[in-house]
């Protein structure tokens, strides 16, 4: 039986003004990445999250920190390639996020690569791409992995509001 995770709207402040409040360089990207992987997890309850950096050569989206997937997990190698045209090709073309859910799955299954199905398995999802000074650098993915717990309209607000302030934050890291 699910037992699905109860958001917490003060935690997820907290987070929010932390980062806020670090605005001036003073964290380094571990230290942003736990707070943002904290106010996804506990502020917002969603369980398995996945940040994902542009590789070098810009060809691939490779998995840099990862929540909520035990050992071996498929989701701690997420990878995405982007050199074919994909959802996650398009959501890099401008600072934009989706909720992958039954309403829009017709529309967007097609889009999304088999391989990255494999990794994150089915159901609903939130995604977001990060930019600083401008350019695209990465992706946040989420979910709630049990099926029970399904994904709402304001869990996906606060998800797009704190990835916003986390391209603030990576804007401005040590």
């Amino acid at each position: 039986e699910a037992v699905c995770p109860v958001p917490d709207p003060l935690k997820l402040q907290q987070v929010m003004d932390e980062i806020g409040a670090h605005l001036d360089g003073s964290l380094d990207l571990h230290d942003m990445m736990t707070l943002v992987l904290q106010g996804m997890h506990v502020g917002i309850g969603l369980d398995r999250i996945v940040f994902s950096l542009i590789s070098r050569d810009r060809a691939f989206l490779k998995a840099k920190y990862v929540h909520g997937a035990p050992p071996g997990s498929p989701l701690r190698q997420f990878e995405v390639d982007l050199r074919s045209s994909n959802l996650f090709v398009r959501l890099l073309e401008k600072m934009q996020g989706v909720w992958f859910s039954p309403a829009n799955a017709k529309t967007l299954a097609p889009m999304i690569p088999p391989e990255v199905l494999k990794t994150i398995g089915s159901g609903e999802f939130f995604a977001m791409s990060i930019f600083v000074h401008g350019k695209p650098v990465g992706l946040f993915y989420a979910d709630r992995k049990h099926g029970a717990c399904s994904l709402d309209e304001h869990s996906y607000i606060e998800f797009k509001k704190l990835c916003v302030r986390a391209a603030d934050g990576l804007a401005h890291l040590a």
